[in-house]
């Protein structure tokens, strides 16, 4: 795969299938520069702002991840998955205020999805918020 993508520069849906490919593999430092790449060529795909994001998590990075997360929900403020990542990092990163923030967010953004019924189940076990 690798090898398909430098000869071809200009196919950004392999790249990014890589770069992903690279991170389920947990090649973490490959997958971030694949997606450094990719967001070089084209900075606004949330969904690869928010993987970026997720890989600097996995390296406890905290600051960085928060960085690209907040930069993608600033592209898309309707990116669901990116607050919700977003009160998941700063929960870890000891932000606890800022993770109910998120999670707050990424729950009003649809209350009825995946992640806004698991936010507001993170909301009611650590803050016990209820909606």
């Amino acid at each position: 795969m690798r090898a398909y993508i430098e000869n071809h520069p200009d196919d950004l849906e392999a790249q990014l299938r890589f770069a992903n490919e690279l991170h389920d593999a947990k090649l973490l430092d490959q997958a971030i520069a694949q997606y450094k790449d990719y967001l070089g060529k084209d900075p606004t795909n949330p969904d690869a702002r928010v993987d970026l994001g997720i890989c600097y998590f996995e390296l406890q990075q905290y600051d960085a991840a928060i960085q690209e997360m907040e930069r993608a929900v600033r592209d898309a403020p309707d990116h669901q998955l990116g607050h919700y990542n977003l009160g998941i990092v700063n929960l870890n990163a000891g932000n606890p205020e800022a993770a109910r923030t998120w999670f707050e967010k990424a729950r009003d953004l649809d209350p009825s999805s995946v992640y806004g019924r698991d936010a507001d189940q993170i909301l009611q076990e650590r803050f016990g918020t209820e909606n």
